[in-house]
């Protein structure tokens, strides 16, 4: 049970290896057989690319000897994908891969022949697409300007500028390397003359370019200067002297950092503080508004209520308003008041005269 669920585990990740290293077989993807000739496979291998306007639109699936002669030449067998229609006067060209190596066949719609000329033996004109009945063969070679073999023009300018940069690299190294010029062993002197003595002119030396051996010379030079101050008593005791500021300097910025720190604190916790007495005036200015907006409703609703009534007595309706707005009305009101005192006073007397003398009553 073991082994064959190991044999199944095996077959599974091989196939998947050939799927993703190789795709799916040719008796599996679907697509329509095209074929080449030519005296030899050039760059192309089985699993090369098939391209029409720098498209990928199939894979060669298969090489063989022409009708299984050698002397014929080989054909290559692509498989071109099912939805792909080919233009009927592409002409097929190999293409190299480069340095990197592996090919492919690039189909180009050139206007040259024997593409250009291609007729379909139905209609006898031109032949707009090609067939997909697998059966499909042409002619296939490398680009007339594209060099000499698999070697394209474009990769023979990319050599031959590799091949400068690397020239020019190598003159740099050799001038680097070389050693410097010797100085001139002897000085020309001119005869004295009898009358007059001439000297030429110094011609300056020209200065020459750096290589190894005078990088080698400065930093030697720089490394004695560096080892000459570093080993001075002076300059010791004062870089020792600068150490020890630095260090106090330290020490009174974590200090001062510190002391920083706490402001920042105490300034928070004043803010908090202000922002909570401004929350509490806010809320109290809040409740006094709202209070003073209640009353100034119920004041308004009372000087509408005065309003009201004012325009009734002033219009004389009800009864202040006939009281102000009628005469003789308040006349008979003063007289009426009158008549209700003296009433009044006649019932005074009357009760206080009972009072003293007793109610008399007659029986018959």
């Amino acid at each position: 049970m073991l082994v064959g669920a190991t044999v199944m585990l095996a077959l599974i990740i091989l196939g998947g290896m050939i799927i993703i290293f190789r795709e799916l077989p040719a008796f599996v993807r679907p697509g329509y057989e095209l074929r080449f000739t030519h005296w030899d496979t050039g760059p192309v291998r089985e699993g090369s690319d098939v391209l029409l306007a720098g498209i990928r639109i199939g894979r060669v699936s298969e090489i063989t000897f022409t009708e299984g002669n050698a002397r014929k030449g080989v054909t290559i067998i692509a498989t071109i994908d099912q939805d792909v229609s080919i233009p009927g006067n592409v002409n097929a060209y190999f293409r190299s891969g480069g340095f990197a190596g592996g090919g492919a066949i690039e189909l180009s719609s050139d206007r040259k022949s024997p593409g250009s000329e291609r007729t379909d033996p139905i209609t006898k004109g031109l032949l707009a697409w090609l067939p997909k009945d697998n059966a499909f063969t042409m002619k296939v070679g490398w680009r007339p300007d594209g060099g000499i073999g698999p070697i394209s023009g474009k990769l023979v300018k990319e050599i031959r500028e590799a091949m400068c940069s690397f020239k020019n690299l190598a003159d740099s190294l050799d001038t680097f390397l070389a050693p410097p010029p010797a100085p001139p062993t002897g000085a020309a002197t001119s005869a004295p003359s009898a009358t007059t003595t001439t000297t030429a002119p110094a011609t300056p030396r020209p200065k020459a370019p750096p290589n190894l051996q005078t990088t080698i010379a400065k930093l030697d030079a720089a490394l004695d200067a560096i080892a000459k101050n570093l080993g001075d008593k002076e300059n010791q005791a004062n870089f020792k002297a600068a150490l020890a500021n630095l260090n106090t300097a330290a020490a009174a910025s974590v200090e001062a950092m510190k002391g920083l720190k706490t402001m920042v604190d105490d300034v928070k916790g004043t803010m908090g503080d202000v922002s909570g007495a401004a929350k509490a005036a806010s809320k109290r200015f809040d409740d006094l508004m709202t209070h003073l907006i209640n009353d100034a409703d119920r004041l308004a609703k009372v000087l509408t209520s005065m309003h009201r009534i004012t325009t009734k007595i002033d219009k004389g309706q009800g009864t202040a308003g006939r009281l102000i707005n009628d005469p003789a009305l308040y006349e008979n009101l003063v007289n009426a008041a009158k008549q209700l005192q003296t009433t009044l006073d006649s019932l005074q007397l009357l009760l206080d005269k009972w009072k003293k003398e007793g109610v008399r009553l007659k029986v018959k």
